[in-house]
C-alpha cells in the first residue's frame, strides 16, 4: 500500500481540481444569470462590476489549481533535485532520483 501512497495523493489534487471546476461553474452560471435576468437594465453596474471580478479572479485561481493538480507535481521536484546534484557532480539515476522524492514524501 506504500507504494501506492504517492498515485493516491496525485488522484486526490486531481479530484479536489475537478469538484472546484464544477463548483466554479455552477456559481459562476449562477451569477451571471442574476445578473441578466435582474440588473443587466439597471443604471448602476456595481452588481456586474462585482460579478465581473469574481470571474476573473477565480479564472486566476482555477488556472493556478489546475497548474499545481495537473502539470507542476512531481517534474518541478524533481528537476529541482537533479540541478542540484549537478552541481554537486553527483550521479545518480532518474530511477533513484524518484525513489528519493517518493521517500521524502512519505516522510
Amino acid at each position: 500500500m506504500t507504494e501506492l501512497n504517492p498515485i493516491y495523493k496525485k488522484a486526490k489534487k486531481r479530484v479536489q481540481f475537478k469538484i472546484h471546476a464544477l463548483i466554479y461553474l455552477l456559481v459562476l452560471l449562477f451569477l451571471w444569470i442574476v445578473w441578466y435576468f435582474i440588473f443587466k437594465h439597471q443604471t448602476d453596474s456595481t452588481f456586474f462590476d462585482v460579478v465581473l471580478f469574481t470571474t476573473l479572479a477565480w479564472s486566476i485561481l482555477l488556472i493556478g489549481h489546475y497548474f499545481i493538480s495537473y502539470r507542476l507535481n512531481h517534474t518541478l521536484i524533481e528537476n529541482e533535485i537533479k540541478l542540484i546534484l549537478k552541481k554537486y557532480k553527483t550521479e545518480l539515476t532518474d530511477q533513484e532520483i524518484s525513489d528519493f522524492v517518493q521517500n521524502k514524501e512519505k516522510n
